[in-house]
C-alpha cells in the first residue's frame, strides 16, 4: 500500500479524492442493507470531527445499494463519501477491500445497519493522538431495534480476550494494526472476525483501551450474522 493507490479503483467523478487524503477512513461494508445505509452514512456526515473519508463497500448486494449510495454521495457532495464496488465475498472481504484501498491512519469499520454518536471520531481519535501507546480504542454501546439497553463494555485484557471478548467490531485502529495481522480472516464466515482480529492485534503486541462512552448505536435484529454466529459459537 502507498498514499498514491488510495481509491485507485474509485471512478473519474471522485478523482479529487485521489490526491486528498484524511485522517480517519470509515469502512461500511453493505450487503443487502440498502434500507438502513442512509441512517448510517448519516452519522458519518454528522460528526463534530471533519477530517475523515467515508468508503462504502457494495458487496455484491443484490438490493439497490449502490443506487442509494450514488444519491448519498450526491446530497454530501463537500464530504468525502466513496462508493467501491465488488463480488461478494463476506464482510471481512469486504472490509478489507475498503481499508486497502483506504487514505487513513486511522480505521473506524461501521455496517451499514448501526449508527454512529456524533462525537464518535472526536472523542476516539483524540485519545489515541495523545496516547501513542494504544493502538484501539473502543466504547460502550446502545442496543436499539428488537433490544434496547445500554451496554457498557469490559475493560481490556488481553489474557482474557482469548476468552471472552470485551471490544465491539465498531472501534477506531490504526491502520499499521491491520496491516500487521494481515486484514480481517476471510475464513471466519460465520462471524467473530472481529474477535478473531482483535486477538491477532494483541499477539504483536498492538493493545486496547476503553474509553467508557455510549458512542455506538447498535442495532439488534431476530436473525443477523450475530445470531448465525453464536449458532456456531462451539465451532468458531
Amino acid at each position: 500500500f502507498t498514499p498514491n493507490a488510495c481509491h485507485q479503483e474509485v471512478k473519474l467523478m471522485f478523482a479529487e479524492a485521489k490526491t486528498t487524503s484524511s485522517k480517519v477512513s470509515v469502512i461500511i461494508p453493505c450487503f443487502n442493507q440498502a434500507l438502513f445505509l442512509a441512517e448510517a452514512v448519516e452519522s458519518v456526515a454528522a460528526q463534530t470531527y471533519t477530517d475523515w473519508e467515508c468508503l462504502i463497500v457494495n458487496d455484491g448486494s443484490p438490493d439497490n445499494t449502490s443506487e442509494v449510495a450514488r444519491e448519498l454521495i450526491i446530497r454530501y457532495a463537500d464530504k468525502r463519501i466513496i462508493l467501491l464496488e465488488k463480488p461478494n465475498g463476506g464482510l471481512s472481504d469486504a472490509r478489507n477491500y475498503g481499508i486497502e484501498r483506504a487514505c487513513g491512519i486511522y480505521i473506524l469499520p461501521l455496517d451499514s445497519d448501526d449508527v454512529l454518536h456524533p462525537e464518535m471520531l472526536k472523542k476516539t481519535v483524540a485519545f489515541l493522538e495523545s496516547h501513542s501507546q494504544i493502538a484501539i480504542v473502543y466504547t460502550d454501546l446502545f442496543h436499539f431495534g428488537a433490544a434496547q439497553k445500554h451496554v457498557i463494555a469490559g475493560e481490556y485484557d488481553f489474557q482474557s480476550l482469548k476468552y471472552v471478548n470485551q471490544l465491539n467490531y465498531c472501534s477506531i485502529f490504526r491502520r499499521k494494526v491491520w496491516e500487521r495481522v494481515g486484514g480481517y480472516n476471510t475464513n471466519m464466515t460465520w462471524g467473530y472476525e472481529d474477535w478473531d482480529f482483535w486477538i491477532g492485534a494483541g499477539e504483536r503486541g498492538y493493545f486496547a483501551h476503553h474509553l467508557p462512552e455510549e458512542l455506538l448505536f447498535y442495532q439488534v435484529k431476530t436473525e443477523s450474522m450475530f445470531t448465525k454466529a453464536l449458532e456456531h459459537d462451539s465451532d468458531l
